[in-house]
């Protein structure tokens, strides 16, 4: 149950990351009569550049947050419009910037842009160098984690199947205590000694006091005897 939770907490945490490092960018490239302009040359300075020909004049780039530099150029042979914007991402959603191009410098040869006009191929920013040593930081975290709760359910099963070794006084204590039970649970303190003769008296006195200070064991004194009750 509790890797299951746990895995959850990995997965909420692993997809919240990604997403909250990303952000949208995106518009429309019109003319200054506000007419969309077709086979629009867009470029956004990430790493590396993310460069689209929107065939439609509609454009969108995935980057994470950060400050950008975004270019427009569009040109029909007879004609050269661009227009430049800077733009700061500061967090994760959608940003809508139309540009507007307006006449520029003459028009720049298909060729030198390296693009081939009619396709719409974006090129995928590179993740920023600080957003992945975070995300390798906070994998290392949740193997240590893991790694940890793994050992110290490993150490607690080891322990859980060791035997319990019991001492001589106890396994003694036991012997004493089987004797009595075989005997109805009441008995003379003599006949302990007559079944058990390897006992001194003075150590059979010893661990009647020990069951009887366990609740084990009620002693009742008869004239110069000793009769021994043994408790549930």
């Amino acid at each position: 149950m509790f890797l299951r939770s746990f895995a959850l907490i990995l997965a909420v945490l692993f997809s919240s990351s990604f997403f909250v490092l990303g952000a949208t960018i995106q518009g429309s490239a019109y003319d200054q009569s506000l007419t969309l302009l077709n086979n629009t040359v867009i470029m956004l300075n990430t790493t590396p550049e993310q460069r689209v020909v929107s065939v439609d004049g509609i454009y969108s780039f995935d980057v994470p947050k950060g400050k950008y530099f975004l270019k427009a150029m569009y040109t029909d042979g007879s004609r050269t419009l661009n227009t430049e914007k800077n733009i700061v991402i500061s967090a994760e959603g959608e940003y809508t910037f139309d540009l507007i191009l307006i006449p520029g410098q003459a028009p720049v040869p298909a060729d030198q842009l390296n693009i081939t006009l009619k396709t719409n191929e974006t090129a995928v920013p590179e993740p920023q160098q600080g957003s992945s040593f975070f995300l390798w930081i906070l994998i290392l975290l949740c193997l240590l984690a893991v790694g940890g709760y793994l050992w110290y359910r490993f150490r607690w099963r080891l322990r859980s199947q060791e035997p319990i070794i019991k001492s001589e006084q106890e396994l003694e204590l036991e012997d004493l205590v089987k004797f009595m039970k075989l005997q109805g649970g009441r008995v003379y303190q003599k006949d302990v000694k007559k079944a058990f003769p390897q006992w001194s008296e003075a150590k059979v006195s010893l661990m009647l006091s020990q069951l009887e200070a366990q609740g084990r064991l009620k002693k009742i004194k008869k004239g110069r005897a000793n009769i021994l009750l043994l408790q549930s």
